[in-house]
């Protein structure tokens, strides 16, 4: 019975050593996995930034406000267009009638 029982606790101590050596492998790998990730956030904030901000400092500057006499009304090309054949649309139309 001695037997039996010094095997066993001779698997279990070596169980105990190849789980301390798992342990240990597994924080090294969490440590890479990390440092990697910081690495590539850092690149891709890099590479999001904009050109103008690259070496210099970023400070938040207020924006002006924008003054209330200045508003104007911007009208894209598209929807000039859009007037524009809503316009020959109604002039055919009516010739048609």
């Amino acid at each position: 019975m001695q037997a039996g029982q010094s095997a066993s606790s001779d698997c279990y101590i070596e169980l105990k050593e190849e789980l301390e050596e798992v342990k240990k492998t597994l924080a090294i790998v969490v440590a890479e996995l990390e440092e990697a990730k910081k690495t590539v956030a850092m690149v891709v904030g890099e590479l999001w930034r904009p050109k103008a901000l690259v070496g210099a400092e970023t400070k938040a500057e207020p924006k002006p406000e924008p003054k209330a006499e200045s508003k104007q009304i911007v009208l894209d090309f598209s929807v000039f267009m859009g007037f524009v054949g809503l316009l020959i649309g109604v002039v055919l139309a009516c010739m048609w009638k």
